[in-house]
């Protein structure tokens, strides 16, 4: 694309200048270090059930999608700007997007998994703890 026809900074979305990818490895590498987070995060929420009965780890497996949120709040960071620049980086908003991207992948098999062990199996049970 030529500079003539190049849209403002401004008008562009995360990437479309082609500085970030989702391949670079500072965005995989950090993408990976939001995916632990994410998951961990969520099973350490799930510590807080209580209530006999309820399987923590399927709450957990659960919370896990990241989804339109965190992308909508990255999508604003990456408009923002302080001093000039963005106040989220195109290579975060990609690591952003790769956490997104496996949260939301992964939570359904897990799920599936997780309501398709027999009752009592495991020590995720509240009543266990």
């Amino acid at each position: 694309m030529s500079s003539r026809t190049r849209a403002p900074q401004g008008a562009q979305g995360p990437g479309a200048d082609g500085t970030a990818s989702l391949a670079a490895p500072a965005s995989l590498w950090l993408g990976g270090v939001l995916v632990v987070a994410a998951i961990a995060g969520k099973f350490a929420c799930a510590l807080g059930v209580v209530d006999r009965g309820v399987d923590r780890l399927t709450v957990a497996v659960g919370m896990i999608p990241r989804g339109e949120v965190g992308l909508i709040f990255a999508g604003i960071g990456t408009t923002l700007r302080l001093d000039g620049r963005p106040v989220l980086s195109e290579a975060v908003f990609a690591a952003v997007v790769v956490m997104v991207l496996v949260t939301t992948l992964v939570a359904p098999p897990g799920l599936r998994w997780c309501l398709r062990r027999p009752p009592g199996q495991g020590p995720a049970r509240a009543e266990d703890a």
